[in-house]
């Protein structure tokens, strides 16, 4: 096994995102093995080799956080523990809790998350967003925005996961919610869906609050901040994007999905040039096969604005 520090393994997740514990494990020439395991996975180190083996029976996104966990223990040379279930921040052990960390550090670099969040309050749509872009869970990304906070520039923020509407665990730094709380909580939001609950607290502050919901497993992550007023009770971009979709769609489905093609086959090309640039190839575009589009409302001001809104997400700043 080639041989690595911490820092520069960080910046190595930073160049290779998203898709740095995979191409870490190869540059340190470390044999990753995947079978049935009664565990999520464990590491052993050798005098000139190291050996990962991962349950290949857990979903992807669970495999490539014990994939980072037992990375994280080869380079800190901290022992494995044989037959761990890995939660992330889910630790009390201190070692665990430092591996735990550079395994969230390494699948989802600070400066990235920086990039991505852009606007504060922070919504559940947006941690989805980003657990997709960086094939992680999305309580990886939660915990991990909120492991942030004072960077981030929330006054506090906490993580709580609903299994089978039952309270299964809750995370912050420092806030602590007791009680029903976080059903009362988790209760606005549903209320509210899809826009965030907004919640009064003190003089100054808001709660802000919503949730990612998971059918498939029944599950539901309950993502909370507080924030000063001023941010906490700003509409947000995609409060802003559903009030304009409301206006050029209506009911007409054939429209809506017309854009989104077209919007989905400029991605690409978006990421690679400056707003200004994208809004004026983009508007260009949209005149070929006209019909099929409703060109006077995206020519108005407020077809004008979702278009910017929309290509804002993809283009360089």
């Amino acid at each position: 096994m080639n041989k690595i520090t911490v820092g520069d393994a960080l910046l190595f997740a930073e160049e290779n995102f998203p898709n740095a514990p995979e191409r870490l494990v190869d540059y340190l020439e470390i044999e990753v093995k995947y079978s049935p395991l009664n565990c999520d996975g464990w590491c052993l180190q050798f005098d000139d080799r190291a050996v990962i083996r991962i349950n290949s029976e857990m979903p992807d996104v669970r495999k490539r956080f014990t994939l980072a966990h037992e990375i994280g223990h080869l380079i800190y040379g901290v022992t494995t523990v044989v037959g761990e279930h890995i939660t992330p921040f889910g630790r009390k052990n201190k070692e665990e809790r430092i591996i735990d960390k550079f395994a969230a550090d390494l699948l989802l670099p600070t400066s990235i998350v920086f990039n991505t969040i852009q606007e504060i309050p922070v919504t559940a749509k947006v941690l989805q967003r980003f657990a997709k872009k960086a094939k992680v869970s999305q309580s990886t990304v939660a915990l991990r925005v909120a492991s942030l906070i004072t960077q981030i520039g929330l006054s506090d923020a906490s993580v709580v996961l609903y299994e089978d509407d039952e309270l299964k665990w809750q995370w912050s730094e420092t806030l602590r919610l007791t009680g029903d709380t976080p059903t009362e909580i988790l209760a606005e939001c549903t209320k509210f869906a899809p826009n965030p609950a907004r919640i009064p607290h003190g003089q100054n502050e808001v709660i802000v609050a919503s949730f990612i919901e998971n059918p498939n497993f029944n599950t539901k992550i309950l993502f909370l901040q507080l924030v000063d007023e001023s941010d906490g009770f700003k509409q947000l971009r995609e409060e802003r994007m559903r009030e304009l979709e409301k206006y050029l769609f209506e009911d007409d489905i054939k429209f809506r999905q017309s854009l989104a093609g077209r919007f989905g086959a400029f991605k690409s090309t978006a990421q690679n040039m400056f707003l200004d640039e994208a809004i004026q190839m983009f508007n260009k575009r949209l005149l070929q096969n006209p019909e099929l589009i409703n060109l006077k409302r995206l020519r108005s001001d407020k077809g004008s604005e979702y278009i910017r809104l929309k290509l804002e997400m993809w283009t360089k700043n």
